[in-house]
Formats: structure tokens, C-alpha cells, sequence
């Protein structure tokens, strides 16, 4: 995705306290609970009123108010408001030979999330380069949020699968971690990814 896409796709997000919690709040109505994995100590990289995660050779972009919210009611499913996205994407390349090119389409499920999932190779629209990318829709509670992870070219499609998977695992419609989540709970921990 182009930073100008990027932009008009994750900038409308509200700036929402997270750098000190591990149960990061995402968005209005969605947390990310992640205490002891490498999520928790990721670098959030703030922009406008928006911000992407930057964990190893992820790229991880989200937003709760995406286009296509606005065409979807109660009864749309994931998949119809997966359509209504990705056509707006399409409208925002003048080359249409540079959109991405869908490698698989699934569904996923969690205790806390369903989601709809799409693997696909993108064309930086900014320089030209080729990624690895994952767009998600996933329902949290009463909340839908879009999910957006890039990764280099040459990532094997199951590490992006894990690591998606694993974010998905995540996500809660409250903050959850009653350690994360205390008002004593001091950040960064000492040694999140101690090995044993």
C-alpha cells in the first residue's frame, strides 16, 4: 500500500494512549493484549492521528473507521465489507496492473474475533517495490476493525499466517490483561522475551 493509500486508509484514527500498556488500545473499541510476546515491546510509530506498529519485519497498520464502513449495516458480512475495501483501494491506483495480486482468501476464529483474511502481493505505489501483505476485517466484540500487515517479499506465506493469526489472538473489545490493563503495571517489563 502508498503512503498516500496508507494515509487515506489508517490516518482518520483517533491517537489513543498505548505506548505504556501491553493491552494496547487500538482504536476506540479495540485492545490488543499481548504481554509476553514480541508485540508487547514493539515500536509504535505515531503519524498525524494515527500510528503503525513496527515489529521485526512487520509493518502493522489498523483502523476501526476504514472505507467501506460507511456502506455496511448489521446484516453485511466480513466478506461483503472486505468488497466494498478493497474496491476503494482499486479507485486509488491509476495503474490498475499494480493492484494487488490476491494469493488466498480465508476465515479465521478466535474466542474473541472472527476475521476475514486476504494474502496478497502488493506494488509500493511510493517506489515500486514488492511486499508481502495481509489485509483483515475482524469482527471484536460489536466492533469491526481493518488490520493491515506488510512484510518483505520474500517472507514465507506461514510466518505471515502466524503472526496475523497471533494478532488475532489479541484482540479484545476491552482491556483484558489484568496485569497490562492495573494502574500500577510499569512499562516496558524487564524482560519480556526472557528464554527459560
Amino acid at each position: 500500500m502508498s503512503i498516500a493509500l496508507r494515509s487515506a486508509v489508517f490516518g482518520l484514527a483517533v491517537t489513543l494512549p498505548q505506548a505504556g500498556f501491553a493491552c494496547a488500545q487500538l482504536s476506540q473499541n479495540v485492545w490488543m493484549c499481548a504481554r509476553g510476546t514480541p508485540w508487547e515491546t514493539a515500536t509504535w510509530d505515531q503519524f498525524g492521528d494515527g500510528a503503525t506498529i513496527l515489529m521485526q519485519d512487520f509493518i502493522f497498520d489498523f483502523n476501526e473507521d476504514f472505507p467501506g464502513q460507511e456502506s455496511a449495516d448489521d446484516l453485511t458480512t466480513l466478506e461483503e465489507q472486505y468488497t466494498f475495501f478493497a474496491a476503494f483501494q482499486k479507485d486509488n491506483y491509476d495503474d490498475h496492473t499494480l493492484l494487488p495480486q490476491v494469493i488466498r482468501v480465508d476465515t479465521l476464529e478466535t474466542d474473541h474475533a472472527s476475521a476475514y483474511r486476504v494474502v496478497q502481493r502488493s506494488t509500493s505505489l511510493w517506489d515500486g517495490h514488492k511486499y508481502l501483505e495481509t489485509a483483515i476485517i475482524a469482527q471484536v466484540g460489536t466492533h469491526r476493525i481493518l488490520l493491515n500487515f506488510e512484510g518483505p517479499d520474500d517472507m514465507p506465506l506461514s510466518v505471515m499466517d502466524a503472526e496475523t493469526e497471533n494478532v488475532l489472538s489479541f484482540l479484545r473489545d476491552t482491556c483484558a490483561d489484568p496485569v497490562s490493563c492495573a494502574e500500577d503495571y510499569e512499562w516496558p517489563p524487564t524482560a519480556p522475551l526472557k528464554e527459560e
